[in-house]
């Protein structure tokens, strides 16, 4: 085992992906459509979180597809450089069928490890190592 380069960081692989089969939208054939939804980069999660501090809780599923759905190319879906983008996508999105917008923000959120569920189990690791990483005895009393 090997210290990592910059190179090896950057050229790893670490963002999964999954493709889904929405059949409430066809494609171009008219046939079911495909969307791949990919795990958030570390970026974009701390963009969406501050994007959402300013918005209704409603609004994070169209926020969430917005920042995860994309071709087969890996490009996004919906790309946006401003707030006016951003603002016309999350509209556009309002236009379709909850069904399968909500399966697919689901699928998102639990590539990105954001399910209820998920947060939890993180939430009581975190906490497990906080505790371990308490002391038993106080170093003061320890002194004495």
């Amino acid at each position: 085992m090997g210290f990592l380069t910059r190179q090896d960081i950057i050229g790893a692989r670490d963002l999964p992906y999954q493709d889904e089969i929405v059949p409430e939208w066809p494609d171009s054939n008219g046939e079911s459509g495909m969307v791949r939804l990919h795990r958030l980069q570390a970026g974009d999660i701390i963009k969406l979180t501050n994007i959402m501090s300013n918005r209704p809780k409603s609004d994070g599923m169209f926020v969430m597809f917005v920042f995860c759905a994309h071709d087969d190319q890996g490009n996004r879906l919906f790309p946006f450089t401003n707030d006016e983008e951003f603002e016309q996508a999350i509209a556009e999105l309002r236009t379709k069928s909850m069904e399968p917008l909500d399966r697919l923000q689901r699928v998102a959120m639990r590539l990105n490890g954001m399910l209820p569920e998920q947060l939890q189990q993180l939430k009581n690791r975190l906490g497990e190592a906080a505790s371990a990483a308490r002391p038993t005895t106080s170093p003061i009393s320890s002194v004495a």
